[in-house]
């Protein structure tokens, strides 16, 4: 099968994919599932680019940006405003299929690789639903997804699903290591990392975003033990309520996942389970967060952030939903 792909865990996965490729059994469509920054996405791309380039005439190699026997959906910005899309559209997936409906150019296959597969509009469900029906003959489907709640059931059968779990906290340290990371840094990134290597990766890769991210923990911690109208200019200053409100919920989410991870570290601390925190490094001001509430209070702000964030799905106001949150503490 020539060079394996260097990743961070996965080896079944690895596995069964060289090996459907080998004994030539492949799936007209794949669902990889699994959490942001798992390693879905450089799986898909590496055995896609495989198996184009084993098929192809002279064994002419490309990415799947320039290969012309490939369609790469993901949704896009819009033209005017410049902002992100909220769904991918049934045009999309009308050309995807118009593309690989044509004889492959290389003498290969003819692949499809769908980002957030979960952001297809309705309508553009239904048109690659038909495809996933009525397949051609040499093609490929992969749809990389995250909340496979949010993917129709019908689609979801038809595909082979292949799961991505999250990597121990050991292999992604070694890999850190061998990239040339010092022992503390990679003891840090790989706690932080939640088993998904990319995160760690990025971190290592851009301290800025490192010291961002500390920052956006120790000013959680802080704002917990504020007066009420402090947590209220908190919140003013650090949620965006005007623009695109797709975007905007984007950028909540990820605070409230840390907010979130910072609750869950203050739980773990006060059952003794200090070894599994992801924010060690922050061990002393997560301490004086746990002192202050009981375990049944602290179960309690987790059930309040998920239901905040069931909130903020559910239409409800940004910010009220944030403020409302705060007032927990």
């Amino acid at each position: 099968m020539g060079k394996r792909l260097s990743v961070i865990g996965h080896d079944e996965i690895l596995n069964f994919l060289d090996k459907s490729v080998e004994s030539k059994r492949l799936a007209h469509a794949y669902l990889f599932l699994g959490p942001e920054d798992v390693g879905k996405e450089t799986v898909a791309r590496w055995w896609l680019e495989k198996i184009l380039h084993q098929g192809a005439k002279g064994g002419e190699r490309h990415s799947l940006e320039t290969h012309p026997d490939v369609a790469v959906i993901e949704r896009i910005r819009d033209e005017k405003t410049k902002k992100l899309k909220k769904l991918i559209s049934i045009e999309q997936i009308r050309e995807l299929r118009d593309k690989i409906g044509l004889t492959s150019f290389l003498n290969t296959y003819k692949v499809a690789l769908i980002r957030e597969a979960e952001y297809m509009s309705i309508e553009a469900s239904n048109a690659l639903l038909k495809t996933l029906e009525e397949p051609a003959g040499k093609t490929i489907i992969v749809l990389l997804v995250k909340d496979l709640s949010r993917l129709p059931a019908t689609i979801a059968s038809r595909c082979q699903i292949v799961k991505f779990r999250i990597i121990p906290e050991k292999l992604i340290y070694d890999e850190l290591k061998e990239r040339g990371a010092s022992r503390e840094e990679a003891e840090l990134l790989s706690r932080l990392a939640a088993g998904s290597p990319g995160v760690a990766l990025k971190f290592y890769e851009d301290k800025e975003r490192l010291e961002d991210y500390k920052s956006e923990v120790l000013d959680f911690i802080k704002v917990c033990q504020a007066p009420i109208w402090k947590r209220f200019n908190f919140v003013d200053d650090k949620i965006q309520t005007r623009g695109d409100r797709e975007e905007i919920v984007r950028a909540v989410k990820k605070i409230l996942s840390i907010w979130q991870g910072v609750i869950r570290d203050s739980l773990l601390l006060g059952l003794g389970n200090q070894e599994l925190m992801v924010n060690y490094w922050a061990h002393e001001y997560i301490e004086e967060l746990k002192n202050r509430y009981s375990t049944d209070q602290i179960v309690s702000l987790l059930n309040k952030i998920k239901q905040t964030e069931k909130n903020i799905d559910q239409n409800a106001n940004i910010k009220l939903a944030i403020e409302n949150f705060l007032l927990n503490f």
